[in-house]
């Protein structure tokens, strides 16, 4: 996909543009990409990986659906058997459980399981490591304007200038970057926020097709390893 960063020169504001500016536009699109969090995760995850707190172990027994000193009970297991590895049934079951509240985000936890269970993690390390994975993938995932930057194909400075600039008009080429991310990031749940970009335009009439100066950014492939 072409992604591309626009330097637009000063742009008188258009009068039918006032009922619906960058800002409110972009505000927009935001709070509507908030309801798909799984979606979002995927498109920046390391953003959201920076803020967590650890999983504890009441918290951790009660996702399994157990009572909350189950986890607590087998680490004292392992204590007196070094070489304790949970059932594979026990196993299965926190897989889904995983799978129910966390979806793909939880990937990096099957390969935990699966490393315990082949033996290459103790139950020690990998109670330990899961629950700093949990407290990474629950945290909330809120849309933020890095994560709008992507979509639209613009470094975060460029981003938030024109989000502070309300007599920026975005171009139509833009808008067409913008509806191929969203399908790519959306697929199928894309309808509604293609509404936003479509009203967007509908407000903005007289923009321009493309821009003065475009040049490519830096990972232009970045959608096409989601």
């Amino acid at each position: 996909m072409k992604n591309y960063i626009e330097n637009h020169l000063p742009i008188k504001k258009l009068i039918d543009s006032s009922d619906y500016n960058i800002k409110e536009f972009i505000d927009e699109l935001s709070n509507e990409l908030n309801k798909y969090p799984e979606e979002m995760y995927q498109l920046n995850p390391g953003r959201v990986l920076k803020v967590h707190s650890g999983y504890t172990l009441k918290k951790l027994s009660k996702l399994w659906g157990h009572h909350d000193g189950y986890v607590a009970e087998r680490l004292k297991y392992h204590k007196n058997d070094s070489q304790y590895t949970l059932p594979k049934k026990n196993l299965k079951e926190l897989e889904k459980r995983l799978g129910e509240k966390f979806g793909e985000r939880a990937n990096y936890c099957y390969k935990l399981i699966k490393h315990h269970k082949n033996g290459q993690l103790t139950f020690v390390l990998f109670i330990k490591n899961i629950r700093k994975e949990l407290g990474k993938i629950s945290s909330k995932v809120i849309t933020t304007l890095e994560d709008v930057a992507l979509i639209f194909g613009y470094g975060y400075g460029m981003m938030n200038h024109i989000r502070h600039n309300p007599n920026f008009i975005l171009t139509k080429r833009r808008l067409s970057i913008i509806r191929e991310n969203i399908k790519l990031i959306l697929s199928k749940k894309a309808k509604d926020v293609l509404k936003i970009v479509d009203k967007y335009q509908k407000h903005n009439p007289s923009m321009l097709d493309y821009a003065n100066q475009k040049y490519t950014i830096t990972q232009p492939n970045f959608f096409s390893n989601i």
